[in-house]
């Protein structure tokens, strides 16, 4: 080889690890560069990039994911809260309808998870939900969604999940070509192209709302 790039990459743990042979301008993915340097090694060059991640936990986790699985998307933390959808809006500079809110719901009886992502202008149907799905929906208890589905409420993001769920699309999200979805945090937000959102969570479109 005539040169090679290994980066390193350091979790909130405090532990790096690598991955060897990436183009620099692929690997970010919220990360910003700490320091870089040069070792030189015969017969190739090994250039080291110390990429210290700057997202929180959960948005850290959630831009894992979406790396992982091949997508481009980036996930951002600001400096206010977006965990409604009018701070998320406000926040962005986005219309309201373009944000995309995740309620995470339950089978009352088998305690079956459905995820309803819904534009931000409109609110859910439980009863069009409950005759979608033939299930007995009600909306989970913040503690209960931290705790099974690992994120926080007004930061469950589309796709990530702890366990796994059915996700059924509001039909009105399909005005927009770009929609921004929680990320992770309650000030972490992910911008999406409506294909990319159909794409990652193999949802289905319905009417979902009033």
């Amino acid at each position: 080889f005539d040169q090679q790039t290994v980066i390193l990459r350091r979790d909130h743990s405090g532990h790096h690890t690598a991955q060897i042979g990436l183009d620099c301008h692929q690997t970010k993915f919220g990360s910003a560069i700490g320091a870089c340097g040069i070792l030189h090694a015969a017969p190739w060059i090994v250039r080291v990039l110390f990429m210290v991640d700057t997202l929180g936990r959960g948005a850290s986790k959630l831009q894992q994911f979406l790396h992982d699985a091949g997508y481009a998307a980036e996930v951002q933390e600001l400096p206010q809260s977006t965990r409604t959808a009018k701070e998320a809006a406000a926040a962005v500079g986005c219309e309201l309808g373009q944000i995309a809110k995740s309620l995470a719901l339950r089978d009352v009886n088998s305690g079956v998870w459905v995820l309803a992502i819904v534009a931000g202008d409109q609110q859910a149907d439980i009863a069009k939900l409950d005759a979608d799905t033939g299930l007995t929906l009600a909306l989970a208890d913040p503690k209960t969604i931290k705790r099974q589905l690992g994120f926080p409420i007004g930061g469950v993001p589309p796709v990530g999940h702890a366990q796994k769920l059915t996700t059924l699309l509001d039909r009105s999200l399909q005005r927009f070509d770009r929609v921004w979805a929680a990320a992770g945090s309650p000030n972490a937000v992910v911008g999406l192209a409506v294909s990319e959102l159909e794409a990652m969570t193999t949802g289905r479109w319905l009417d979902l709302t009033s």
